[in-house]
Protein backbone atom coordinates (compact mmCIF):
# COMPACT_ATOMS: atom_id res chain seq x y z
CA UNK A 1 0.00 0.00 0.00
CA UNK A 2 2.86 2.53 0.81
CA UNK A 3 4.82 1.87 -2.37
CA UNK A 4 0.87 2.07 -4.54
CA UNK A 5 0.63 5.33 -2.38
CA UNK A 6 4.05 6.99 -3.54
CA UNK A 7 3.80 5.53 -7.30
CA UNK A 8 0.50 7.38 -7.37
CA UNK A 9 2.05 10.49 -5.79
CA UNK A 10 5.15 10.40 -8.21
CA UNK A 11 2.74 9.94 -11.01
CA UNK A 12 0.59 12.71 -10.25
CA UNK A 13 3.91 14.87 -9.44
CA UNK A 14 4.70 14.21 -13.20
CA UNK A 15 1.17 15.24 -14.81
CA UNK A 16 1.24 17.98 -12.61
CA UNK A 17 4.93 19.32 -13.14
CA UNK A 18 4.29 22.58 -14.60
CA UNK A 19 1.63 23.31 -12.14
CA UNK A 20 3.91 22.54 -9.17
CA UNK A 21 7.25 24.58 -10.66
CA UNK A 22 4.68 27.58 -10.58
CA UNK A 23 3.80 27.41 -7.22
CA UNK A 24 7.06 26.21 -5.58
CA UNK A 25 8.49 29.51 -7.72
CA UNK A 26 5.47 31.10 -5.93
CA UNK A 27 5.86 30.00 -2.20
CA UNK A 28 9.77 31.47 -2.85
CA UNK A 29 8.58 34.84 -3.73
CA UNK A 30 6.22 35.05 -0.89
CA UNK A 31 8.94 34.20 1.56
CA UNK A 32 11.29 36.43 0.02
CA UNK A 33 9.13 39.17 -0.69
CA UNK A 34 7.61 38.68 3.69
CA UNK A 35 11.33 38.66 4.75
CA UNK A 36 12.20 41.72 2.31
CA UNK A 37 9.02 43.80 3.91
CA UNK A 38 10.43 42.72 7.39
CA UNK A 39 13.84 43.81 6.96
CA UNK A 40 12.75 47.33 5.40
CA UNK A 41 10.52 48.15 8.57
CA UNK A 42 13.29 47.29 10.85
CA UNK A 43 15.68 49.44 9.00
CA UNK A 44 12.80 52.21 8.29
CA UNK A 45 11.99 51.67 12.13
CA UNK A 46 15.90 52.42 13.11
CA UNK A 47 16.19 55.43 10.66
CA UNK A 48 13.35 57.01 12.34
CA UNK A 49 14.24 56.23 16.14
CA UNK A 50 17.68 58.15 14.81
CA UNK A 51 16.39 61.00 13.31
CA UNK A 52 13.49 61.54 15.69
CA UNK A 53 16.68 61.93 18.27
CA UNK A 54 17.91 64.46 16.36
CA UNK A 55 15.11 66.53 15.92
CA UNK A 56 15.04 67.11 19.79
CA UNK A 57 17.10 69.66 19.56
CA UNK A 58 14.89 71.90 17.39
CA UNK A 59 12.44 70.94 19.36
CA UNK A 60 13.85 72.22 22.46
CA UNK A 61 15.53 75.38 20.67
CA UNK A 62 12.41 77.15 21.44
CA UNK A 63 12.55 78.27 17.11
CA UNK A 64 9.12 76.53 16.77
CA UNK A 65 8.55 77.42 13.00
CA UNK A 66 11.36 75.44 11.83
CA UNK A 67 10.25 72.63 14.35
CA UNK A 68 7.28 72.73 12.61
CA UNK A 69 8.65 72.15 9.26
CA UNK A 70 11.50 69.65 10.30
CA UNK A 71 8.54 67.83 11.75
CA UNK A 72 6.14 67.51 8.98
CA UNK A 73 8.90 66.68 6.80
CA UNK A 74 9.49 63.58 9.40
CA UNK A 75 5.92 62.61 9.18
CA UNK A 76 5.45 62.68 5.13
CA UNK A 77 8.64 60.02 5.56
CA UNK A 78 8.36 58.08 8.43
CA UNK A 79 4.56 58.68 9.92
CA UNK A 80 3.65 54.36 9.56
CA UNK A 81 6.55 53.93 12.45
CA UNK A 82 6.38 54.36 16.37
CA UNK A 83 8.71 57.65 16.06
CA UNK A 84 6.17 58.54 13.39
CA UNK A 85 3.65 58.11 16.00
CA UNK A 86 5.41 60.37 18.90
CA UNK A 87 5.96 62.79 15.87
CA UNK A 88 2.38 63.51 14.69
CA UNK A 89 2.15 63.88 18.73
CA UNK A 90 4.37 66.94 19.20
CA UNK A 91 4.00 68.03 16.20
CA UNK A 92 -0.12 68.36 16.83
CA UNK A 93 0.91 69.88 20.47
CA UNK A 94 3.11 72.79 18.96
CA UNK A 95 0.96 74.04 16.29
CA UNK A 96 -1.73 73.55 18.83
CA UNK A 97 0.32 75.90 20.71
CA UNK A 98 0.68 78.02 18.03
CA UNK A 99 -2.81 79.35 17.41
CA UNK A 100 -2.85 75.90 14.27
CA UNK A 101 -5.81 74.07 15.98
CA UNK A 102 -6.97 72.68 12.95
CA UNK A 103 -3.98 72.02 11.49
CA UNK A 104 -3.35 70.09 14.53
CA UNK A 105 -6.49 67.85 14.42
CA UNK A 106 -5.42 67.04 10.67
CA UNK A 107 -2.08 66.07 11.58
CA UNK A 108 -3.34 63.98 14.38
CA UNK A 109 -5.40 61.86 12.07
CA UNK A 110 -6.64 58.49 13.33
CA UNK A 111 -3.98 58.80 16.12
CA UNK A 112 -6.63 59.83 18.68
CA UNK A 113 -8.78 57.21 18.17
CA UNK A 114 -7.05 54.42 20.37
CA UNK A 115 -7.72 56.43 23.55
CA UNK A 116 -6.84 52.77 25.37
CA UNK A 117 -3.38 53.40 24.69
CA UNK A 118 -1.46 56.14 26.41
CA UNK A 119 -0.40 57.53 23.03
CA UNK A 120 -3.63 57.23 21.85
CA UNK A 121 -5.03 59.06 24.73
CA UNK A 122 -2.39 61.96 24.81
CA UNK A 123 -3.71 62.41 21.15
CA UNK A 124 -7.20 62.92 22.18
CA UNK A 125 -6.91 65.17 24.96
CA UNK A 126 -5.02 67.30 22.69
CA UNK A 127 -7.87 66.53 19.67
CA UNK A 128 -10.39 68.12 22.32
CA UNK A 129 -8.12 71.18 22.86
CA UNK A 130 -8.14 71.94 19.08
CA UNK A 131 -11.39 71.51 19.12
CA UNK A 132 -12.13 74.03 21.74
CA UNK A 133 -10.06 75.96 19.88
CA UNK A 134 -12.14 75.96 16.91
CA UNK A 135 -15.12 76.40 18.94
CA UNK A 136 -16.53 73.13 18.42
CA UNK A 137 -17.22 72.53 22.27
CA UNK A 138 -19.75 69.65 22.42
CA UNK A 139 -17.06 67.64 20.08
CA UNK A 140 -14.66 68.45 22.94
CA UNK A 141 -17.17 67.84 25.88
CA UNK A 142 -17.77 64.28 24.25
CA UNK A 143 -14.22 63.50 23.53
CA UNK A 144 -13.47 65.00 27.05
CA UNK A 145 -15.70 62.19 28.20
CA UNK A 146 -14.89 59.51 26.38
CA UNK A 147 -11.16 59.95 27.48
CA UNK A 148 -12.26 59.83 31.05
CA UNK A 149 -14.14 56.46 30.48
CA UNK A 150 -11.39 54.66 29.06
CA UNK A 151 -9.03 55.89 32.06
CA UNK A 152 -6.56 53.53 33.41
CA UNK A 153 -5.94 55.97 36.92
CA UNK A 154 -8.34 58.40 38.80
CA UNK A 155 -5.87 61.66 37.79
CA UNK A 156 -6.51 60.75 34.11
CA UNK A 157 -10.37 60.42 34.54
CA UNK A 158 -10.16 63.40 36.93
CA UNK A 159 -8.38 65.59 34.33
CA UNK A 160 -11.02 64.86 31.35
CA UNK A 161 -13.86 65.46 33.51
CA UNK A 162 -12.98 68.44 34.66
CA UNK A 163 -11.86 69.35 31.44
CA UNK A 164 -15.74 68.94 30.23
CA UNK A 165 -17.21 70.43 33.18
CA UNK A 166 -15.02 73.85 32.15
CA UNK A 167 -16.30 73.69 29.05
CA UNK A 168 -19.77 73.25 30.32
CA UNK A 169 -19.53 75.85 32.62
CA UNK A 170 -18.04 78.45 30.15
CA UNK A 171 -21.11 77.58 27.65
CA UNK A 172 -23.62 78.48 30.40
CA UNK A 173 -24.50 75.16 30.96
CA UNK A 174 -24.00 74.89 34.86
CA UNK A 175 -26.23 71.78 35.60
CA UNK A 176 -24.12 69.93 33.79
CA UNK A 177 -20.41 71.53 35.15
CA UNK A 178 -22.41 70.31 38.57
CA UNK A 179 -23.05 67.08 37.64
CA UNK A 180 -19.31 66.45 35.61
CA UNK A 181 -17.50 68.42 39.18
CA UNK A 182 -19.16 65.52 41.18
CA UNK A 183 -17.83 63.07 38.59
CA UNK A 184 -14.18 64.64 39.78
CA UNK A 185 -14.96 64.43 43.19
CA UNK A 186 -15.98 60.61 43.11
CA UNK A 187 -12.49 59.91 42.10
CA UNK A 188 -10.96 61.25 45.07
CA UNK A 189 -10.33 59.55 48.33
CA UNK A 190 -12.51 61.11 51.03
CA UNK A 191 -8.87 63.13 52.35
CA UNK A 192 -7.18 62.99 49.60
CA UNK A 193 -5.31 66.05 48.64
CA UNK A 194 -6.70 68.48 45.83
CA UNK A 195 -10.12 67.58 46.68
CA UNK A 196 -11.30 71.15 48.04
CA UNK A 197 -10.20 72.59 44.82
CA UNK A 198 -13.11 71.07 42.87
CA UNK A 199 -15.49 71.41 45.62
CA UNK A 200 -14.84 75.23 45.20
CA UNK A 201 -15.52 74.73 41.53
CA UNK A 202 -18.77 72.26 42.17
CA UNK A 203 -20.26 75.35 44.26
CA UNK A 204 -19.59 77.73 41.64
CA UNK A 205 -21.13 75.73 39.33
CA UNK A 206 -24.15 75.23 41.64
CA UNK A 207 -23.98 78.50 42.41
CA UNK A 208 -24.60 79.35 38.73
CA UNK A 209 -27.37 76.75 38.05
CA UNK A 210 -29.44 78.75 41.17
CA UNK A 211 -28.66 81.95 39.01
CA UNK A 212 -29.96 80.19 36.24
CA UNK A 213 -26.72 79.36 33.76
CA UNK A 214 -25.32 82.79 34.43
CA UNK A 215 -23.89 82.99 31.02
CA UNK A 216 -25.70 82.33 27.68
CA UNK A 217 -24.05 79.68 25.40
CA UNK A 218 -20.99 80.67 23.67
CA UNK A 219 -21.22 80.79 19.46
CA UNK A 220 -18.48 78.58 17.74
CA UNK A 221 -15.10 80.40 17.54
CA UNK A 222 -15.97 82.91 20.71
CA UNK A 223 -13.69 82.48 23.74
CA UNK A 224 -14.96 82.97 27.58
CA UNK A 225 -13.64 85.39 30.11
CA UNK A 226 -9.45 85.35 29.57
CA UNK A 227 -8.68 82.06 28.19
CA UNK A 228 -5.39 80.92 26.68
CA UNK A 229 -5.20 81.26 22.61
CA UNK A 230 -3.92 77.41 22.19
CA UNK A 231 -6.00 75.71 24.27
CA UNK A 232 -9.13 76.88 25.58
CA UNK A 233 -8.58 76.18 29.13
CA UNK A 234 -8.72 79.62 31.35
CA UNK A 235 -6.45 81.49 32.48
CA UNK A 236 -4.09 80.51 35.44
CA UNK A 237 -5.21 83.86 37.54
CA UNK A 238 -9.01 82.33 37.63
CA UNK A 239 -7.92 79.53 39.71
CA UNK A 240 -10.11 76.86 36.93
CA UNK A 241 -8.63 73.55 36.39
Amino acid sequence: MFVSGVERTVAWARKHQRTLSIAVVAVILLVAGFLYYVNYQRTLETQATQRFTELQGTIASGNFQLAIRDLQGFVDRFGSTEAGRQARLVLAEILLQEGQARRAGEVLGTLAEDVDEPLGMAAARVQAAAFEAVGDHEQAIRLYLRIADAARFPFQARESLADAARVRLQNGDADAAADLYERVLGTFDTDEAGRGYFEMWLAEARARAAAGGNAAPLAPGVSPDPVGPDTGSLDTDAGQP
